[in-house]
């Protein structure tokens, strides 16, 4: 009897914290349609693989050596970039990462902008190689913290490759 009720006991926290994902999808679309762009926001759409799921496995290597929530933010910041600049020729990805570093790292100095350097191209690397035939940019993100671990929400163009069907 006791198994069961920490069975349900399970289930009402998985059915909270499901619902709660929800709810913050449902706020991160509003937010985006009602946005400049006002652009249309599809949750998941048919045929298409989620996204922050993709993200996350194209992460994965990296997570395992941050110490903090604000390092995970960095990360993603950096592989998203990455990602991004990989559907870019590469004239274009070479001018986005030299914009983003002197924006985002201003005052950062040359050893830290050339590790930044690398870790981008690395990532590039590893999204060319894993993950080629996904050809979506992402355009905005909503990281939050949900005890121990993180909710990833993304909004992400759907694949350049419909516009030529």
């Amino acid at each position: 009897m006791a198994g069961k009720s920490k069975d349900f006991k399970e289930l009402l926290k998985q059915q909270k914290a499901s619902h709660g994902r929800q709810k913050m999808m449902q706020q991160f679309k509003k937010e985006i349609e009602s946005g400049d762009d006002k652009a249309l926001v599809l949750m998941e759409p048919e045929g298409y693989e989620k996204i922050s799921d993709v993200i996350i496995q194209f992460l994965q290597p990296y997570v395992v050596k941050l110490r903090s929530p604000k390092e995970y933010e960095k990360l993603l910041v950096i592989g998203i970039l990455a990602w991004n600049a990989s559907l870019m020729a590469p004239s274009e990805r070479e001018e986005m990462i030299k914009d983003v570093a002197s924006k985002g790292m201003g005052n950062g100095d040359k050893e830290t902008l050339q590790a930044m350097r690398e870790i981008v191209n690395e990532l590039i690397e590893r999204k060319q190689k894993h993950f080629p035939d996904i050809k979506r940019y992402i355009t905005n993100y909503k990281l939050k913290q949900t005890g121990k671990d993180f909710h990833l929400s993304i909004v992400s163009s759907l694949s350049m490759d419909d516009d030529e069907t």
